[in-house]
């Protein structure tokens, strides 16, 4: 079974309408909200997962996450967040998706500030994962639903528990990051954004400190043993620096370049 969101451009009635085909029957089947749910609301349905075979789970721009029963043909809101794109636990016990829809990159509007939030599909809680700041744009979760990863509209990936806990920051996009996820194996992160670049990011092990986080003597410490690399006074330089290179553990002859 595949489920299609409709366009958030095209007419107001049809933003509600979820397409379902059915890939082995060739069939196609059209749901809505219940009556009375998104009357007077001018967006659509921004994600959509499944939950299990029977159900299906779609976040609504202004109204939250929604929850329809295939079977009978029903809707309710589980929750008033997320409005916007959301990550699935494999277990179905919680998603973490983004508090506003996003429309930057469908409609050509400008990028919409947002948080992330954990939600429990229980009715339990959510909680409003501030570590990754205010301007997520995609979001993923790893194979076992301990981390996850999100892109921003200023370009950093952040990796961190899903617990909320500080994340590692990963900068090097340009621009806006549209999608990121999680390898199989859960050890290597993908990221595409608005500067056409797809990049592979390693995930930090559970134990380790975010590199920003830690005392200014450790970083030095840390991005000394990755180079040999070296800025040293030089009173010939106009500068008064110059670069030099040190000797490097593991090469056999340190590059000349």
């Amino acid at each position: 079974m595949v489920a299609a969101a409709p366009a958030p451009t095209g007419p107001i009635a049809d933003r509600w309408v979820i397409q379902l085909r059915d890939v082995e029957a060739g069939t196609i089947r059209k749901i809505q909200p219940s009556p009375g749910l998104v009357e007077g609301s001018k967006w659509s349905f921004a994600h959509l997962a499944f939950l299990g075979r029977q159900k299906l789970l779609a976040s609504h721009g202004d109204k939250g996450l929604f929850l329809f029963d295939l079977e009978s043909g029903t809707s309710r809101i589980l929750a008033p967040q997320p409005r916007g794109r959301f990550a699935l636990s494999r277990d179905g016990r919680f998603v973490v998706g983004l508090t506003t829809l996003s429309v930057g990159h469908i409609a050509g509007d400008q990028a919409v500030a947002k948080e992330l939030v954990r939600v429990q599909l229980d009715g339990s809680g959510q909680q409003t994962l501030g570590s990754h700041g205010a301007q997520v744009s995609a979001v993923a979760l790893d194979p076992t639903d301990t981390l996850v990863a999100t892109g921003s509209v200023d370009g950093t990936v952040r990796i961190g528990p899903a617990s909320g806990e500080e994340p590692h920051l990963f900068m090097r996009h340009k621009g806006q990051i549209f999608w990121v996820a999680f390898s199989p194996d859960g050890r290597w992160v993908a990221s595409a954004g608005n500067d056409k670049q797809i990049i592979l990011w390693p995930v930090p092990g559970a134990s380790k400190t975010p590199l920003h986080t830690r005392p200014h003597d450790e970083v030095l410490a840390w991005l000394r043993s990755r180079t040999n690399v070296r800025a040293v006074p030089d009173p010939g330089s106009p500068t008064g620096w110059k670069l030099d290179r040190d000797p490097f553990p593991g090469w056999g002859k340190v590059p000349e370049r």
